[in-house]
């Protein structure tokens, strides 16, 4: 009988190893194709497959803890802090990195907003989330959840703007629409509300774990919403405000039309039972 709990612990222990690797895989992969796709480069660089890895799954961590709440059952407070902090996080590493510090140093925001902060936020999921409060009937939380996640953000962004212009002087740039991002984003959200109606409300528990590969892992890590936050902010810092409002806008309202299609077509090709 002494056996029975150390073997239970060896087997709740391996689990937990083999969700983290299948996280982190997702979550690199997803990073890095999005570093790759918008300029196809060629150069190599283990900051957004590092950074994305460890990025997923302190989000895996993070909205477990939130889940496991009693108050963070009814609204997806765990996405809204995340997807928050590291908007924060991004726009301090981008003014300080990108617009303060030489360009030999540019390689640090691959690990911490290309990597880190890309797989820790994540659009994808404030977009599933915001999909089943509306399906579920919530609709003003749907609603608090798009405005709270898109203003918190963006005042985020501001905030670390504003102590890293203190830090480092910053001279803002002009601006053209982020397409990369929009496009990323809305092609990410499609894909995880595909993975999670089919995995998650059609096959049996033994198959959840490649929602954690495919949904919160890859998904997770390819969407962004820090990113989203700090070109939108570009935007109106550059005085591109109809530009500013048709990313925020185009990005919510493409990213929901994004999942309930892919909710639509997995409901067709795999039907309630």
């Amino acid at each position: 009988m002494s056996d029975e709990p150390t073997g239970v612990r060896a087997k709740l222990a391996r689990l937990a190893r083999n969700k983290m690797l299948l996280i982190m895989l997702g979550g690199a992969i997803g990073s890095y194709l999005r570093y790759w796709l918008p300029s196809m480069s060629t150069a190599a660089s283990l900051g957004p497959l590092a950074g994305g890895a460890v990025g997923s799954y302190s989000r895996y961590w993070l909205s477990r803890w939130f889940n496991s709440r009693s108050w963070g059952m009814a609204f997806p407070f765990g996405t809204l802090v995340i997807n928050v902090s590291g908007s924060f996080i991004l726009g301090l590493a981008a003014v300080i990195i990108l617009e303060g510090l030489p360009e030999q140093y540019h390689n640090w925001y691959l690990w911490i907003g290309t990597g880190f902060c890309g797989g820790f936020t994540t659009f994808s999921t404030f977009a599933w989330e915001t999909f089943r409060l509306i399906r579920d009937g919530s609709r003003w939380f749907a609603l608090a959840n798009i405005l709270g996640s898109v203003i918190a953000g963006f005042l985020g962004v501001l905030l670390a703007v504003a102590i890293g212009g203190l830090i480092i002087p910053n001279e803002p740039g002009s601006q053209t629409f982020p397409w990369a991002t929009f496009a990323i984003n809305v092609s990410g959200s499609f894909i995880l509300g595909a993975t999670a109606l089919i995995v998650l409300e059609r096959l049996s528990p033994r198959h959840q774990d490649w929602y954690l590969l495919i949904g919160t892992g890859f998904c997770g890590g390819f969407t962004t919403f820090s990113t989203f936050e700090w070109e939108t902010f570009k935007l109106i810092r550059g005085g591109s405000l109809a530009l500013a409002g048709a990313n925020v806008a185009g990005s919510v309202v493409a990213c929901l039309v994004g999942v309930f299609v892919a909710v639509a077509l997995a409901s067709a090709v795999f039907p309630r039972r």
